[in-house]
């Protein structure tokens, strides 16, 4: 039969507590048995013993039986000849039992079994005739022996129905936390997150509430890593699509110079100039796609005042269309061992999100400085426009957040993730000129960085 593991339970518990109550029950039947036997055999005993010293030849036998719980009296001669009798027939076996020599101090139990039925008897000498002997004896009382067995096996029966009604809501008690923590972990697949599990104390549960506990930590980890790269992924594209669209807004216009422009050789050297500019595109998009949440560089020696020039000339025409003109003071420095295409990029951004912002006020300057130390290399990019409220100086850096209208959001944090990658910083507060200074500051030692 397949039952259901609490059935299954419920019925084991059942049986072993009316196990325990029988095994309980039948000693003390047991005992109380042999209790009251012994105890009519010693009334037995005492009756005839006090007859035997207190009759003489003429006693009153009726009288002895109607005074005692004796059936049936016998007087036995040396012979084995009954002389005289009172009450019941003394059965032959009883008699026999009797020994034919009884000494005035001993009396003698016997027992036996006729049709069916236990006798109890007792032999002594008369005091009074030596020569005789006194059997007596009496009947059990199996009707009321039955009778009582039965009064204890009702009760036995009874205690025994209520053990295992105990047991069986102890079962149903005892699972109940197993249905608890099966309601959490549908709760878990169906994806809920606030999922309160059972706290249990109980030794034998606990182990399971635990691995429950660990098991809903585990999936909401999971759960939060997998959004949390899914994030990264969303940002990545997004700064990819914004690290594409920028350049070729300029490689559109100097696309256009080109088409308008007479000189065959001026036409080569802008021609070469997009093939380059090109080439970086498609080095710095590799670079973030397989560089995930860490930037990944690759240092080469470059000067700085050189990467300037090139991320200026390519802003130039922007530049120019939103009227804003973009000057430089980046004297000659010694070469940092740098990712060039990276950091020209992030120079690029600081860049265009001048023009951008000076493009919605009409125009304005954009002045870019180069100062080194013995120890940094400090950039300024300083502009004319509105400046950067307080409340704002960090949040510029946070992806997707942009001060201008239509503005990404991408271009600073990525500056910064690319000078924090090279062990430097990238801060914004006022400029001198009225508007905003982004200062990009690099080390002249380059950190040792994870293998």
């Amino acid at each position: 039969m397949n039952l259901p593991v609490r059935a299954r339970l419920a019925l084991s518990a059942a049986l072993l507590s009316v196990l325990a109550v029988f095994g309980a029950a039948v000693p003390f039947v047991v005992e109380s048995d042999l209790h009251e036997r012994d105890l009519e055999r010693r009334q037995v005993e005492a009756a005839v013993a006090a007859a035997a010293g207190a009759l003489g030849q003429d006693g009153d036998l009726e009288r002895l039986v109607s005074a005692t719980r004796l059936d049936g009296v016998v007087w036995v001669d040396s012979l084995g000849i009954a002389a005289r009798a009172a009450g019941d027939a003394v059965p032959m076996q009883l008699i026999r039992r009797c020994p034919m020599v009884v000494s005035s101090e001993k009396h003698f139990l016997l027992e036996a079994e006729v049709d069916g039925l236990t006798l109890l008897g007792a032999c002594a000498r008369l005091r009074a005739a030596p020569e005789l002997r006194l059997i007596g004896f009496s009947r059990v009382d199996d009707h009321r022996q039955r009778s009582r067995h039965r009064q204890l096996l009702v009760l036995t029966l009874a205690f025994a129905s209520l053990a295992a009604g105990v047991a069986v809501r102890s079962v149903r008690a005892g699972l109940e936390p197993l249905d608890r923590m099966a309601e959490g972990a549908r709760a878990l697949a169906l994806g809920q997150h606030d999922v309160a599990l059972p706290h249990l104390d109980d030794p034998d549960l606990r182990p399971l509430a635990d691995a429950l506990a660990q098991l809903a930590e585990a999936m909401q980890i999971r759960e939060d890593d997998i959004q949390q790269r899914l994030e990264l992924t969303r940002q990545l594209a997004a700064i990819v699509a914004h690290e594409v669209r920028n350049p070729l807004q300029s490689l559109t216009m100097l696309a256009d110079v080109v088409a308008h422009e007479p000189d065959a050789e001026q036409r080569t050297t802008l021609l070469r100039r997009i093939q380059q500019e090109l080439q970086l595109i498609e080095v710095v998009v590799q670079r973030l796609v397989d560089s995930g949440e860490a930037l990944r560089l690759v240092r080469r020696p470059a000067p700085m005042a050189q990467l300037i020039q090139r991320a200026t000339r390519l802003v130039a025409p922007q530049a120019r269309e939103a009227g804003v003109t973009i000057t430089v003071e980046a004297p000659p420095l010694p070469d940092l061992d740098v990712d060039a295409a990276l950091l020209r990029r992030a120079v690029e951004n600081l860049l265009r999100n001048a023009v951008s912002i000076l493009d919605e006020r009409g125009g304005g300057r954009v002045h870019v400085t180069l100062e080194g130390s013995t120890t940094e290399v400090r950039l300024h990019v300083d502009d004319d426009g509105p400046g950067v409220p307080e409340a704002d100086q960090e949040r510029i850096f946070e992806a997707g957040f942009s001060g201008r209208v239509g503005g990404t959001g991408l271009g600073l944090p990525l500056s910064r993730k690319v000078a924090e990658a090279h062990g430097g910083t990238l801060s914004v507060d006022a400029s001198p000129l009225g508007g905003a200074r982004f200062t990009l500051t690099l080390p002249l030692t380059r950190e040792v960085e994870p293998s």
